[in-house]
């Protein structure tokens, strides 16, 4: 046969193979990875819409792939419409109920879309409440610029502030500096100038303050505005002149709260309101057009969770009550043109919006309904167009008790009984009868804000109890003996005493009864703490340092010192070694550390480079043979389980997900393993058209 006659007949059996179904089996993958290209990258939502289709037809068989597709032609309709998106999703769910996490992700977005689609008056018809950035990176700090095209972030993996380009997707960063290596920089609060052009942010120095800088949309060297080493400055708002912006003053030394009013040309300061009793980052802050008032919210009480909606007069004519209700109610915006405020109200049940008149400083008649049932969320600006950007924080922590094999290192992940709400930090007692554990409850204050009080489930019986509900916690422990459980924790009846920064606590595990062990003069946050084997004292880590502490006498001695001491600690069984951990932030490394208690000799385990800081566990295994940790890979975005021998060598890799996961505790008896997982999303939104028709009020 020639070389061309074998063209010809290789040409045709090609054809032949591709007629009958026989292509590349990668085909399907590689336009798969061009489809989200066009649609992340190239922010092409119509040509990948067409290229997610091409899958579906082409591949039916590639259900996986084809399950992908589907849901990504929602995504791409999310931001574009809400009737094409809710068909798509449910078409996810009707034709694909073999592709169990695909489905899963169809469900919540539709009944999200569901929610949103709730009809409150004849004029919501043509309101329209679209998706406008979701997944990885997503940031709600910053704020639309007042034209919609722009939206200012922080870009967490370096620290900078950003810019994304919301129609093509398309980022840069504004700033150069930020980093996480110590000493670390980075920015916050971001927003936009009435005119487009100048971004005020606030911006953590090396010296440990936050600064209220100015940088150029355009990305011109920043300029410090506003400084000062005993407050940190949070800006809220520009005045609709751009010659001012209001910013949140937090005093560090006594906690004092400040509204300001500084001027964009020289950093002059002058006080608009002197003392501000809710939080410096999560308050909503809002000019009204003709800048005669500020509008801005507050808690009711000192440690409420209720919020009220006033106005202060920039002229410095005081302040004027404006919503005041048994509920809570949050601010969102000033609506374009003066007269109507935007706010959040649960006073029906659920978190609605709504809109009330203001004239001169005042509320003219009720509020009405703008929007039933749209959720919790966060407002980040009104656009000059009247189009409403909001963020939605999902956050979700999820225990898990799995079958697992301590002789073998066997973890069957794939079998894991999840407990119900949100829980993590779980902690077998030393019978195995009872798993003590943290329940994440979201405050009304906003993203950012929970309660996380001790609970403990007994496993025979299946009831639950609640030790203490005025107390957030973390990483329990429980005593040998069973009867007590050991706690870093915040006290939040004390939350406004001077030179309170939490402590270790001793919670009586049958009737909740607290006892303080130690008050610490550093965050709680970054401390840990664990029994030793005859229960009469504690080892806990603080300001860099490991100590140990007799319970009986309260004396102190220090075991060993480091600068980063990561939140890991576990007594062997013999009770004779400690593990702890040091987290080194310049190479972003995690090393475990071995300690053996008598002779404080202190020996390195293991080094695990390119690491996830606070998130890293480790444990001992029942026999004392075996160390088990996690890590979340920086690089890989991937959690995996691992054991390695309590004499060092090569690690044994258990599990893996590409799902955050840590917090392990293996039963006593080793044949089981409990563990949490998080998932974590924030979501941006823009709700429109709410103020095309004409409102009534009462």
């Amino acid at each position: 046969m020639n070389i061309k006659k074998a063209s010809v007949f290789f040409a045709f059996m090609a054809v032949l193979l591709i007629a009958f179904g026989f292509q590349n089996s990668s085909e399907h993958k590689v336009l798969f990875e061009k489809a989200k290209f066009t649609m992340e990258t190239k922010g092409d939502l119509k040509g990948a819409i067409n290229l997610f289709e091409q899958i579906i037809k082409k591949y039916p068989n590639e259900r996986e792939y084809a399950a992908k597709s589907q849901l990504y032609i929602g995504l791409c309709y999310e931001k574009l419409g809400l009737k094409e998106a809710q068909k798509a999703f449910q078409k996810v769910i009707d034709d694909y109920p073999d592709q169990a996490e695909v489905v899963k992700v169809a469900n919540e977005k539709l009944t999200f879309i569901l929610r949103a689609q709730s009809v409150v008056e004849k004029g919501d018809k043509e309101l329209k409440i679209r998706q406008v950035w979701s997944g990885l990176g997503v940031d709600h700090c910053g704020a639309p610029s007042p034209d919609g095209r722009y939206l200012t972030y922080v870009d967490w993996a370096t620290g900078n502030l950003a810019i994304r380009e919301l129609a093509t997707g398309k980022t840069r960063q504004l700033t150069k500096e930020g980093t996480w290596k110590a000493p670390i920089e980075f920015a916050l609060n971001s927003r936009i100038s009435p005119d487009g052009k100048i971004v005020a942010y606030s911006w953590f120095t090396p010296q440990e303050t936050h600064e209220l800088r100015l940088v150029g949309i355009e990305g011109s060297a920043p300029k410090i505005l506003c400084s000062n080493k005993a407050y940190e400055a949070y800006p809220q708002d520009w005045s609709s002149d751009g010659k001012h912006i209001a910013t949140f003053l937090f005093k560090k030394d006594d906690g004092a709260k400040q509204l300001i009013w500084v001027s964009v040309e020289d950093g002059s300061t002058r006080v608009l309101k002197r003392s501000v009793k809710g939080h410096t980052t999560a308050a909503c802050v809002r000019h009204s057009p003709d800048d005669r008032y500020i509008a801005y919210e507050d808690v009711v009480d000192e440690g409420s969770d209720d919020f009220d909606i006033y106005l202060t007069a920039t002229d410095g004519g005081g302040d004027i009550p404006l919503i005041e209700h048994p509920a809570n109610d949050r601010l969102l915006g000033w609506v374009p043109g003066g007269e109507e405020i935007l706010f959040l109200s649960n006073r029906t049940g659920t978190w609605d919006a709504y809109m009330v008149r203001i004239a001169d400083g005042k509320p003219l008649g009720s509020p009405i309904p703008v929007k039933r049932d749209i959720g919790q969320i966060g407002p980040m600006g009104i656009t000059q167009n009247g189009s409403f950007y909001f963020n939605l924080h999902i956050r979700h922590f999820a225990t898990h008790i799995a079958p697992f094999d301590s002789e073998t290192g066997k973890l069957q992940a794939q079998l894991s009984k999840p407990l119900l709400g949100s829980n993590f930090s779980p902690e077998w007692s030393p019978s195995g009868e009872c798993l003590a554990y943290v329940t994440e409850q979201r405050r009304a204050r906003g993203p950012g804000f929970y309660h996380r009080p001790l609970r403990i489930l007994n496993l025979k019986t299946g009831k639950e109890r609640e030790l203490v509900t005025e107390f957030t916690v973390r990483e329990p422990r429980w005593s040998p003996d069973g009867r007590y459980i050991l706690v870093p924790g915040f006290d939040t009846t004390k939350s406004q005493e001077k030179g309170y920064n939490g402590g270790f606590y001793q919670i009586d595990a049958n009737d909740g009864q607290v006892t303080t062990l130690v008050e610490l003069d550093l965050n709680w946050f970054d401390s840990v703490a664990e029994w030793s084997a005859d229960g009469k004292s504690i080892f806990y880590t603080n300001q860099g340092r490991l100590s140990k502490r007799d319970l009986e006498t309260g004396q102190e001695k220090q075991l060993y010192e480091i600068k980063n001491l990561e939140r890991i600690m576990d007594l062997s069984p013999d009770g004779k070694r400690l593990i702890f951990g040091d987290y080194d932030r310049d190479e972003e490394t995690l090393i475990i550390l071995i300690m053996s208690i008598q002779e404080q000799q202190v020996r390195e385990l293991i080094k695990i480079p390119r690491v996830r800081r606070r998130g890293a566990d480790a444990m001992w295994t029942p026999d004392g043979k075996y160390v088990l940790f996690n890590k979340y890979d920086i690089d890989e975005k991937e959690s995996s389980f691992w054991r390695i021998s309590s004499e060092g060598g090569e690690p044994q890799k258990l599990w893996q997900s590409k799902t955050f996961s840590g917090n392990l505790s293996i039963h006593p008896d080793g044949k089981q393993i409990a563990f949490t997982t998080l998932k974590e999303e924030i979501e941006i939104w823009v709700m429109e058209n709410f103020l095309q028709e004409e409102k009534s009020y009462q």
